[in-house]
């Protein structure tokens, strides 16, 4: 025994130091595992069990067995206590945020009693907005796994994002058909900002992304890039807000408001409580008063075509950074748009049901109309963005041309011509793929690449 490197080491530094000649040097950082902030602990406070090095700085080690914290609070990274701890205490969190924000003391309470409070239905049901709660952690702890770019390391960011995707449709149509202001339907999107994103942002600390085998090209880096590309984004939000701003101008023009109209409920109060505003022939003459509920019941009046492309365009805003943030390869339009429409849809649905006095056939029907224009404008987009949306990779190489020739006794002799200086490879993972063997048997599809090398030859 000797507690000497192995041989395989310093032959491995020997065979880097013969070719490092040929790697040539670049400002761009290596390509490299991307770590979990557990993994990177591990490694700082692993002890070197070789006992020496093998020279230039390279030295094994071998990464400690001992549990973080975090392990052993919520279980190991991929355990299912893991998953659970994270649903319950993200569902703890949201609870709390969204409890704080309407309370009087803390919150915004007062206003939302005084605005909010003479729309809503008698006695809101709180288990279904605790279950819809649960609902929607669940569906972003699943697209988190999906998620690349600065979303992928920024929990908060990622929950931001979503809450916009999934309310601001929601309150475009509230604010649009019953008697909340702006101020109102803004109060209430600032919380489920805040609750989304207190929920969410322990997504990297429990849920990590694995480490990735090779650094991608960012969308920002793209756009650099290639300029042309915000005329391409520009187009695919202007065609998704036509269309859709179109779709709900005739909607509402050949049935839509009366729909509404018909299945709202109908607060009614004594007269007796208006007596200080009522006079007694008034009061006599009317028994019971209906309180509006409605922005306006004249049926002839409707929303401008200015005012629907105005929210069409709110509401495709947020849907930009969240098919930029999932690469086609993980969710193509299709599926994308179906995780818009629940998105939308499924709260939607129940928050018109259970807090607004809209009847069972009016809230889910509403809900699916608004998850259907949102799907739609999530289809187009992803569509139109799809050069955007296809993962690269990028890598530095040194390439090296030779120009082979026969020497006078007939050997072959190379002569170099040319050499790339600060070159990287850009490779292109399109879905199209080849079906190869595996070691079972089983057929799989690989993606086919094609790559582009960007540098300066030196001749």
């Amino acid at each position: 025994m000797t507690t000497k490197a192995p041989a395989s080491a310093a032959l491995l530094a020997q065979a880097v130091g013969d070719v490092a000649p040929f790697l040539g040097s670049s400002n761009r950082p290596t390509p490299s595992l991307e770590l979990t902030e557990d993994q990177a602990m591990l490694g700082a406070a692993a002890p070197d069990t070789t006992g020496a090095g093998t020279g230039d700085g390279v030295q094994l080690s071998l990464p400690s067995t001992s549990e973080s914290w975090t392990e052993l609070a919520v279980g190991p990274l991929g355990s299912t206590r893991r998953l659970v701890s994270f649903h319950l205490t993200a569902l703890v969190i949201s609870t709390l945020v969204r409890s704080a924000s309407f309370s009087p003391k803390l919150g915004f309470g007062n206003y939302l009693l005084e605005n909010l409070a003479p729309v809503e239905r008698d006695g809101v049901r709180w288990a279904w907005i605790l279950a819809l709660r649960a609902a929607e952690i669940v569906i972003g702890a699943r697209v988190w796994r999906r998620v690349r770019g600065a979303a992928k390391h920024d929990g908060a960011l990622f929950g931001f994002m979503l809450a916009l995707v999934s309310r601001v449709p929601l309150y475009t149509f509230e604010h649009s058909y019953f008697l909340l202001s702006t101020q109102t339907v803004g109060v209430l999107l600032l919380i489920d900002t805040l609750t989304f994103g207190a929920a969410f942002s322990l997504l990297p600390r429990l849920l990590p992304h694995p480490p990735a085998p090779r650094p991608t090209l960012s969308v920002f880096d793209r756009l650099a890039a290639d300029p042309n590309q915000y005329l391409n984004i520009l187009f695919a939000l202007g065609l998704a807000t036509t269309t859709t701003a179109l779709g709900s101008f005739v909607l509402e023009r050949f049935g839509g408001r009366k729909f509404i109209e018909h299945n709202v409920f109908e607060a009614v109060v004594p007269s007796y409580l208006m007596r200080d505003q009522l006079t007694t022939s008034e009061v006599l003459a009317h028994p019971s008063w209906t309180i509006p509920a409605l922005r306006t019941y004249d049926a002839a009046e409707h929303l401008s075509m200015h005012a629907h492309l105005v929210h069409s365009l709110g509401s495709n805003l947020p849907l930009l950074p969240l098919a930029l943030a999932i690469p086609s390869a993980l969710l193509g339009p299709q599926r994308l748009a179906l995780l818009t429409f629940a998105l939308v849809g499924l709260p939607s649905a129940f928050i018109l049901w259970d807090v607004l006095p809209l009847t069972t056939i009016g809230a889910f029907s509403t809900g699916i109309a608004l998850g259907i224009r949102q799907a739609w404008s999530s289809f187009v987009i992803a569509w139109t963005l799809e050069s955007l949306r296809r993962t690269k990779s990028v890598k530095n190489v040194k390439i090296v041309v030779y120009d082979q020739q026969v020497g006078v006794e007939g050997e072959e002799v190379a002569d170099v011509i040319a050499t790339t200086v600060d070159a990287t490879l850009i490779t292109d993972a399109s879905e199209q793929g080849m079906a190869t063997a595996s070691a079972v048997g089983a057929t799989r599809t690989s993606p086919r690449r094609k790559a582009v090398l960007k540098g300066e030859v030196q001749l």
